[in-house]
């Protein structure tokens, strides 16, 4: 999965003993059969390769050196990079390594519900939370389903009545 909140990719690259020379990622947005990013669109029928930087360890800026911006990934469609490796002691065309990686962009905002207390419930001693999360499937039943929630937090205001304070509960505290 991969989302809005990444500002570029990074990973590493070995090749024993020569070490590499390049490491270049292409990116379909069709699976890899069309569909690539060109530096301007989706709309590429072949590879258009986009330099990394750093060795071992590369890293692709998104939105820099013709490579997509964050805006430019669609929400619940699945993307392929295709990553070529050249060997540095024959760094030329036929001395590398293409590997195909594929990835969903997510950007759903995942829900939470509280069944108990109900809204605008009244409770008049001591009780539990309850209630459920979900993350909504971005690609609407394909194959890499839900990324599921991490997390749910709750905050407790107090408000409503004369004398409220409008301060929010402190664990083992008070409002």
């Amino acid at each position: 999965y991969f989302n809005d909140t990444f500002s570029n990719w990074t990973g590493s690259a070995s090749d024993t003993p020569a070490g590499l020379s390049s490491v270049f990622i292409s990116i379909s947005s069709a699976a890899g059969a069309s569909g690539w990013w060109t530096g301007a669109a989706w709309t590429g029928a072949a590879e258009n390769y986009l330099a990394t930087t750093g060795l071992p360890g590369w890293t692709l800026t998104f939105g820099a050196g013709g490579a997509p911006g964050i805006g430019d990934f669609e929400n619940g469609k699945t993307y392929t990079a295709r990553i070529r490796t050249r060997d540095l002691a024959l760094p030329g065309p036929g001395n590398e390594r293409i590997q195909d990686f594929s990835f969903l962009y997510d950007t759903s905002r995942p829900t939470a519900y509280i069944g108990d207390p109900t809204h605008l419930g009244f409770k008049s001693s001591n009780f539990a939370i309850a209630g459920t999360s979900d993350d909504p499937d971005p690609d609407g039943g394909g194959p890499l389903g839900r990324s599921l929630v991490s997390t749910v937090t709750i905050i407790i205001q107090e408000v409503g009545w004369a004398g409220a304070s409008g301060n929010c509960y402190v664990p083992g505290g008070s409002f």
